[in-house]
């Protein structure tokens, strides 16, 4: 794994959160941590615990927390992100909010960590998961139990070479999605719970 980090980090900065499968090791708390992800660190790859300003947004990496004590952890850093001056904040997490709509995969919610309902009060502009639904679907962007005010992303999943996913064009503010049948687009400043269009790129004159 770490080769192909280093790769992509050559070209591009990169930035990549820990999940519930990336544990190494234990913490005192014996909870579950990623030591392997925050050694990798290095130039332009930025990990668990990190964060980066982008023009005027402000992006957080958030590690998987497996308890208590790595949860409080979590929250100390988004304190600390939420002082910083910023026209936007997004955060980075491997699981998606407890019952939201980005974390329905089918069956069942693909949220596996604890509520996020002691963050609301940091009210992200967006929120990213990086866990991918267990079914492809259409990625609907809704706001979240008042936890991000644009609403939350999750890009779903597919078979094949490439992932489904999603680009993001601060400057533009939209943001477009990608998969094997089809590619669509919204604006990120459009009201909470529109659904995405296939006409933006063309309106934009892309």
């Amino acid at each position: 794994m770490e080769k192909y980090l280093n790769r992509l980090c050559q070209q591009t900065r990169l930035l990549v959160c820990s999940g519930n499968h990336d544990g190494d090791a234990r913490s005192a708390a014996d909870e579950s941590i990623c030591n392997w992800l925050r050694e990798a660190k290095t130039g332009q790859l930025f990990v668990d615990g990190d964060s980066v300003e982008i023009g005027d947004t402000l992006i957080t990496i958030c590690p998987w927390w497996d308890g208590p004590v790595s949860q409080a952890e979590v929250e100390s850093l988004l304190a600390q992100d939420f002082r910083k001056p910023k026209q936007r904040w997004i955060w980075i997490h491997h699981s998606p909010p407890d019952k939201s709509p980005v974390s329905w995969a089918g069956k069942s919610t693909a949220a596996t960590s604890a509520s996020w309902t002691g963050f609301i009060s940091m009210n992200p502009t967006w929120f990213s998961p990086a866990t991918f639904t267990t079914r492809r679907s259409i990625p609907r962007v809704r706001g979240t139990t008042a936890l991000a005010k644009r609403g939350c992303f999750n890009p779903g999943r597919q078979i094949g070479p490439c992932p489904t996913y999603l680009v993001f064009d601060l400057d533009r503010m939209s943001v477009e999605w990608f998969s094997v049948e089809d590619q669509q687009a919204r604006q990120l400043d459009a009201p909470a719970g529109s659904r995405i269009t296939g006409a933006l790129r063309e309106a934009a004159g892309a």
